[in-house]
């Protein structure tokens, strides 16, 4: 096809060059600019103002510091940058930006004090701002970094200033960090309007001036309208989408689009790449603000908000904790925003974010679309006519629920999300109405929320009866089917009930392997979950080999720092410490802690679990003291978001006396000791894992001691529970083996318990033997009991014990 004839009539980008270089000039006069263009304005003055320095330069000007001699105020004194050489449209939109900034008249905006011309250039004198770019002034160092909150509210007031212009008739079109300098006050200060586009405009030289044949703005925070060169399709939301890229960068330290080196590669990516939500840079920030932030960079205007004051006003909804207009209004987002407002009792911070994850499947349901590939269209507007249905059953059965807790109904009483949950517990068993997606969603809601609080024994028959009602609803592969299996899998994991999680947690893996595209971040995560509890069941091996797959695909989906992977690197350490590998877990879980604090906040479950990991594995390899801060803080942490009753706690508590223990601080290890156990046996039960460890680690207080009975009695009832739980070849059922073991050996009646102890003790090694390498302290532990156990009189240690390791099978399944 043949090219289209050049358009005659329509300027070209070379045209202004003769001119913009003077060439055009008779030779006299070009000199004379000449001349002129080499006065150095820093030699002296300009106009009535003392030059002091060159601050800045940009495409078309140069700002100097200068001072006022009179007032002996400084200023900032703008001057085009090329000088006598200046088009008549440099001029024009100097000019311009003179006009326009002189009739903004706000505390947050730039003031201008005046304009003349000097030597035939214009000069604008404006306020001198001491401050820092506001991106510099968000991000700062370790010790600096603004709070989230922090920067929000400064972002709202700058918000307010852009809103101030727009109402005025003024689009700023060049927003960026480099013009919004953050005085030492705090205050946000906007400049440099030499871009800006009056919406009512009826000047033929300002319409020149953006004309589509000069692109305008920084390409970098520059709107898809604008990087298409669209000048009838910049309005007041390119602004909007400026700002989401400051506020972007504000909270997440980098831009929106990678690739801002690569000119091609940015400009492709405003108009086609959708930018990652930031929450998944940095976790802390949450869905609230991903959508505040992804609606003010949506590709299309009609996508944004409406105007910066909407912007804004939807931020300070966030800091308020009301709804947010740019998420979607599930009834369950609200009902979290509601309790945030009343500040109910119960660690509301972490609970509340526990809810919404635990309910976000009422989204799912509402939003689920089947595959056409897979299905046929009538089926596909069944189903999606069902979801509906579903999604707005479920909705009113949760303005039901929340009644009790709107300030108008609940007469002022505080509320707390237990009692909410017991009276949807309630209402969901009398109510026969409900089809089994709806009583499934809530069911399934209201067992993750329990189960976040702590309160185990109400989660399980939810979680239960969620999953059964989903797979009468929804058939056996389904999403929402694996999604329920996974809810219930992590309740019995938690529970110790790690034969049935593995096989629920096998079974999404394999739905998700059939449903979902290859790769798929829900797959990792399934994936990721397997091999989570096959580690903890001491099937190390496939464990090791799930978890590696499961990075490669956290990597691939989300990066090397994003949270899902760093959180599967912290299970990859405790494969380490599995194997006895103690000093490398340690090592690992040390480097890796600043990118655990920075992937998921100081406050996240995943932090504490790293906190607790590290402090063991110090404490395990002897470095007892670099171990206690991590564990304080851990303990700390889990008070203040979970209470003292919550199952974490009670864990963390009982490592950090374990930890005492092991320094010989042994009362404080006893009390500490103690209330775990107290603690653990009420909340968690008598067969929990976390109540059995407990018991053999106030066991070693009692014998340390000399109190032989009662810890003899704690390691009996310890190892009982644990071959209950995990059977006969398991670390935790061989440590309470040789612990009994070594206790009857030092009772006073030992002489009757000979035999009793020497089988504890070389079952013991034996399963040392086959599972951790030789110099593993718990296995020289244990054949150093044998060597006190087979004492002189008996025969020589050394030999006998030879005659033992001769006679231990290498085979592990042995």
């Amino acid at each position: 096809m043949a090219s289209p004839p050049p358009d005659r009539d329509r300027p070209s980008p070379l045209d202004d060059l003769p001119r913009g270089f003077g060439l055009d000039l008779p030779d006299d006069e070009w000199l004379e600019r000449i001349r002129q263009s080499r006065r150095d304005p820093q030699a002296g003055a300009v106009g009535g103002y003392e030059i002091e320095s060159e601050i800045s330069r940009g495409a078309q000007g140069i700002v100097y510091r200068a001072r006022q001699p009179n007032t002996q105020r400084h200023i900032a004194l703008k001057r085009l940058i090329a000088g006598s050489f200046a088009t008549s449209d440099m001029r024009a939109r100097f000019e311009r930006e003179m006009r326009v900034a002189a009739e903004l008249h706000h505390p947050n905006i730039v003031t201008v004090y005046g304009a003349e011309i000097v030597d035939g250039q214009p000069n604008l004198a404006m306020e001198w701002i001491d401050g820092k770019p506001v991106d510099r002034w968000a991000v700062g160092d370790a010790r600096t970094r603004r709070g989230v909150d922090e920067s929000l509210r400064l972002f709202a007031v700058i918000c307010d200033a852009v809103h101030h212009a727009h109402q005025r008739g003024v689009i700023h079109r060049d927003l960026k960090p480099s013009n919004i300098l953050v005085d030492d006050r705090g205050q946000p200060h906007i400049l440099d309007f030499g871009l800006a586009k009056l919406m009512h405009q009826d000047d033929s030289a300002a319409v020149h001036l953006t004309r589509t044949r000069d692109f305008v703005g920084t390409p970098a925070y520059a709107s898809p309208e604008q990087v298409r060169g669209d000048a009838s399709a910049i309005d007041l939301r390119s602004d909007v989408y400026a700002l989401g890229v400051i506020l972007f960068q504000m909270l997440t330290g980098r831009l929106p689009y990678p690739d801002d080196r690569n000119l091609a590669n940015l400009l492709h990516a405003i108009q086609h790449v959708d930018p990652p939500p930031p929450s998944s840079l940095a976790a802390p920030l949450g869905t609230e603000i991903d959508a505040i932030v992804l609606k003010a960079l949506a590709k299309s205007p009609a996508d944004r908000y409406a105007s910066v004051d909407a912007l804004a006003a939807d931020v300070r909804r966030y800091l308020a904790d009301e709804p947010v207009l740019a998420h979607p209004p599930t009834a369950f987002y609200q009902f979290r925003k509601l309790i945030a407002r009343r500040r109910l009792p119960f660690a509301l911070g972490t609970t509340v974010a526990m809810l919404v994850l635990a309910l976000a499947i009422v989204t799912t349901v509402l939003s689920f679309r089947l595959d056409a590939q897979r299905r046929s269209a009538v089926e596909a507007q069944q189903q999606e006519a069902r979801a509906r249905q579903a999604a707005d059953e479920v909705t009113l059965f949760l303005r039901g629920m929340l009644a009790s807790v709107d300030p108008d109904q609940g007469r002022g009483r505080d509320v707390t999300v237990r009692e909410v949950l017991d009276r949807a517990a309630d209402e969901i068993d009398k109510r026969d109405d409900l089809t089994p997606e709806v009583d499934s969603a809530v069911r399934d809601a209201i067992g993750v929320s329990y189960f976040r609080l702590g309160f185990h024994d109400l989660a399980g028959p939810h979680l239960e009866k969620a999953l059964d009602l989903a797979r009468a609803a929804y058939g056996g592969s389904h999403p929402i089917v694996a999604a329920r299996m996974q809810n219930l899998a992590n309740f019995l994991r938690a529970d110790s009930q790690l034969a049935e999680a593995q096989e629920l947690y096998q079974q999404v893996y394999d739905i998700r392997c059939a449903v979902l595209p290859a790769g798929h971040r829900d797959t990792a995560t399934a994936l990721a979950n397997l091999a989570g509890v096959r580690i903890e069941r001491n099937d190390l091996e496939a464990g090791e080999k799930d978890l590696d797959a499961a990075i490669e695909m956290h990597i691939a989906a989300f990066g090397p720092d994003h949270l899902q992977t760093v959180g599967a690197q912290i299970d990859r350490a405790s494969i380490y410490q599995q194997r006895g590998q103690t000093a490398r877990a340690a090592d690992c879980l040390v480097e890796l802690m600043p990118r655990v604090r920075a992937a998921f906040g100081p406050q996240h479950s995943r932090t504490l679990q790293a906190l607790n990991n590290a402090a063991v594995s110090l404490r395990q390899c002897g470095r007892a003291e670099e171990a206690l801060p991590y564990l304080e803080e851990a303990v700390s942490v889990a008070r203040e978001i979970y209470g003292d009753e919550h199952p974490n706690t009670i864990n963390l508590l009982g490592n950090l006396g374990n930890l005492h223990q092991s320094r010989g601080e042994l009362d404080r290890a006893g009390e500490l000791l103690i209330t775990a156990m107290d603690r653990a046996r009420t909340v968690l039960g008598p067969t929990h894992a976390t109540t059995l460890a407990t018991m053999n680690n106030l066991a070693g207080i009692h014998q340390a001691r000399g109190d032989l009975p009662a810890a003899v009695a704690l390691l009996r009832e310890s190892l009982a529970g644990h071959r209950a739980l995990f059977g006969e070849k398991h670390p935790a059922t061989a440590i309470s083996m040789a612990g009994l073991g070594a206790a009857l050996m030092d009772a006073p009646d030992a002489a009757s318990h000979y035999e009793e102890a020497e089988e504890l003790l070389l079952n013991a090694l034996r399963f040392f033997e086959s599972a951790f390498p030789p110099d593993h302290r718990f296995r020289l532990t244990t054949i150093k009991h044998l060597g006190r156990l087979y004492s002189p009189e008996k025969m020589d240690a050394a030999e006998k014990l030879e005659q033992i390791a001769a006679q231990l099978p290498t085979d592990e399944s042995d």
